[in-house]
């Protein structure tokens, strides 16, 4: 039978091998890891795969090493499954549980405005804008040098050539403008 086996090529021996040895592969990799068909038929490719790889060698018992890469690729799988368990496994949504399904969207809202409150706040600029038109133009200066820019009373005194009062006392009348034109539009 030694005779036989030098005057076939590793094609043939391989070929050989897995017909004899296929199922049992196939038996050994069910034996590790359940019943996982897939799985099973996964690794045992890999298997031939990795035999079929290795260099031309000689190996003293093909069937022994077989069954060791066999093994090897049986534990590697066994550990990616529980470092995948282990380090990857996300935590339950908020208030949900793990047979819950709930929708993430609604487990992370968006730190963002909502579309309803932008529109909203593009409607208020607008009704802003429109009343801040309306006024007359020393008015309109003050308020925008005060509350829209930012500046001081005695900034925006300078900037007018005015008072501070005249400053304080046309504010006054800017703000309460803005508040019966918002009012009166439906805003406030």
């Amino acid at each position: 039978m030694s005779g036989d086996n030098k005057k076939k090529s590793r094609a043939d021996l391989t070929r050989d091998l897995f017909e004899r040895h296929a199922s049992d592969i196939a038996r050994f990799l069910a034996a590790k890891l359940g019943r996982d068909e897939r799985a099973i038929e996964d690794l045992s490719q890999e298997t031939w795969a990795r035999f079929l790889r290795a260099p031309p060698a000689p190996v003293e018992n093909d069937v022994k090493w077989l069954f060791a890469i066999a093994n090897n690729v049986a534990k590697e799988h066994l550990y990616g499954e529980r470092r995948d368990r282990e380090h990857c496994a996300l935590p339950p949504l908020r208030g949900e549980d793990a047979t819950d399904g709930g929708d993430p969207s609604t487990q992370f809202p968006d730190p963002g405005p909502s579309p309803e409150e932008v529109a909203q706040r593009h409607r208020s600029q607008q009704l802003l804008d429109k009343a801040v038109s309306r006024m007359n133009p020393l008015m309109r200066a003050v308020y925008v040098f005060r509350d829209v820019r930012g500046l001081s009373m005695s900034e925006t005194a300078t900037a007018c050539r005015m008072t501070e009062d005249q400053v304080k006392r046309l504010l006054r009348q800017a703000r309460e403008h803005v508040a019966k034109f918002m009012a009166r539009e439906g805003e406030i």
